[in-house]
């Protein structure tokens, strides 16, 4: 009962933020503009700097040999 009490919530919170959600901007042949360009590199060069290089970097120092 709990479980389903939990997907049901989690559903309706992803139907209201995708219902909420601002429209992309978009350039005159429908790909996005510039702004969303750049923002979308921004967060893709922060996931590779603060999440997956020093997972990585600290996956490599445990499995040195010493």
């Amino acid at each position: 009962m709990t479980a389903a009490a939990v997907l049901a919530g989690a559903v309706g919170l992803v139907l209201t933020a995708l219902r909420d959600a601002p429209p992309l901007q978009t350039g005159s042949q429908g790909e996005p503009s510039g702004e969303v360009e750049r923002v979308r590199e921004a967060w893709r060069d922060a996931l590779l700097e603060r999440g997956i290089l020093p997972f990585l970097r600290e996956a490599l120092r445990e499995h040195q040999p010493e």
